[in-house]
């Protein structure tokens, strides 16, 4: 995993961490509920499928990233081509 690129966001939830399980909605929840940000000014990241289905149903914006070391550059294009849809 490449060291400190969890820096670039403001906060960040690993499940692990957290001992919850995705799909499950509880770890979703508890994200907005900590936050006390609106689903949608939430960018999900996961590697499976089966865990973007729930955040984005709730309205978090996700993104699928199978490699670690692939994220910061994942986001940069995700944000990339949201400004350009949303200019």
């Amino acid at each position: 995993m490449q060291k400190g690129w969890y820096d670039v966001f403001e906060k960040t939830y690993l499940s692990c961490k957290l001992k919850m399980r995705k799909p499950d909605a509880e770890i979703y929840q508890h994200v907005l509920t900590d936050t006390g940000l609106k689903a949608e000014e939430i960018l999900f990241i996961d590697d499976k499928i089966q865990n973007l289905e729930y955040p984005s149903s709730i309205g978090m914006h996700v993104l699928q990233v199978a490699n670690p070391g692939e994220v910061p550059e994942a986001v940069r294009r995700y944000l990339a081509e949201y400004r350009e849809k949303n200019a």
